[in-house]
């Protein structure tokens, strides 16, 4: 079959050109009942011969196009470089039949810009050549820019609080060593105060974390690194910031993994501070990891107020809290284990727990495994 693929600067690849609209597309599509109902939708199609895009008024409004018709290959070079390699994954994974819906941003140095979505339907042409496409544009600026706007108020907020937050700590840290036993009293009000502002410098980092996660998704900078020593670092730092408990570490001396060492980090600390959040002062908190086949496995468990049987499941749940912690006094948003599962997931390991009330809990993950590399010098 011949290809009428068009290559543009190297980005489009296999991009095709496709014939105009039929009646049963546009059947299929409810165009026009679509169009009645909102008028943020418009009608496009593309004509396989001359290569023309065909947008309705509402479509060339939103791209700014003054002609009845114009090369698409026109409207992709206004396109970001994301949207870009959205159309081109299409016209590779839709094959020659199939429907398709892709959000699209024009080319912008603003966060903020024109955002569309897409929806239309290739089908083969009667030539067996060329392909037939038309669909719908739904502006979707408004929702996009306002999720933009949400997120970066959330990092706003977030950086203007952990500065005179860490500040707080300071202050708060240095009176109680300044008193000493002077005052018994007051010590234990600046003890309380700085768990206190803890507690919030946690939950606005955990917050934060999760609104970047739901708009960008796992982004994942992996390389090999020596888990074991990481590990140690972490729990050594936790030893010091909570003198209360006991933590004991199982270790090889040296065990690499092939991973995001920052979002590894994040997953380990979130574990350790449920562990203590939820134990009694004094009790073991015990991390150990080992070599599994072609993965490493960590483990961190402690002797806290445990999890029934029944809930285990949904702990990695969004926005879900436990019974006991849900009615007690520690606070959360039940987004902690959700951020960890998906990070878990993106590394294509696993991660699981046990729990039984009363005797404490126990998580596990897996990563890839990875030999130390040696560089001679």
């Amino acid at each position: 079959m011949q290809s009428s693929g068009i290559v543009i600067n190297g980005e489009i690849a296999d991009f095709q050109p496709w014939a105009e609209e039929g009646p049963h597309v546009e059947a299929n599509l409810n165009t026009k009942s679509a169009v009645s109902q909102t008028g943020m939708l418009g009608r496009w199609k593309i004509d396989p011969i001359s290569r023309n895009l065909y947008g309705c008024r509402v479509f060339n409004n939103f791209f700014c196009l003054d002609r009845l018709s114009q090369s698409y290959i026109l409207l992709i070079r206004m396109l970001d470089s994301d949207s870009k390699k959205r159309i081109r994954d299409i016209s590779k994974a839709v094959g020659f039949d199939g429907a398709f819906s892709v959000e699209i941003k024009i080319s912008s140095n603003d966060q903020r810009g024109k955002w569309a979505r897409l929806i239309g339907r290739i089908q083969p042409s009667g030539d067996g050549k060329n392909k037939l496409v038309s669909g719908l544009l739904e502006d979707i600026s408004l929702a996009k820019n306002q999720e933009q706007d949400s997120l970066d108020m959330v990092a706003f907020l977030n950086h203007e609080l952990r500065t005179p937050l860490t500040v707080m700590r300071l202050f708060l840290q240095s009176a109680y060593k300044s008193l000493g036993d002077k005052d018994i009293m007051v010590s234990q009000l600046l003890t309380k105060a700085d768990g206190q502002i803890s507690e919030m410098q946690s939950l606005t980092e955990e917050y934060l974390n999760f609104s970047l996660l739901e708009h960008n998704g796992v982004r994942l900078n992996v390389v090999s690194f020596d888990l074991a020593e990481l590990l140690a670092g972490i729990v050594g730092e936790y030893s010091k910031l909570h003198p209360e408990y006991r933590f004991l570490v199982k270790s090889p001396r040296s065990l690499f993994a092939q991973a995001d060492s920052n979002k590894i980090t994040q997953v380990i600390r979130n574990l350790l501070n449920n562990s203590v959040k939820y134990s009694p002062k004094g009790s073991k908190i015990n991390v150990e990891l080992f070599k599994q086949s072609l993965q490493v496995m960590v483990v961190i468990g402690d002797e806290g107020i445990g999890i029934g049987k029944t809930e285990i499941p949904k702990l990695f749940e969004k926005f879900y809290r436990s019974g006991k912690a849900s009615s007690g006094s520690k606070k959360g948003y039940g987004i902690g284990l959700h951020i960890v599962k998906r990070i878990i997931a993106a590394h294509k390991g696993l991660i699981a727990a046990n729990s039984c009330p009363c005797l404490g809990s126990e998580f596990y993950f897996t990563l890839p495994h990875t030999e130390m590399s040696v560089v001679s010098l």
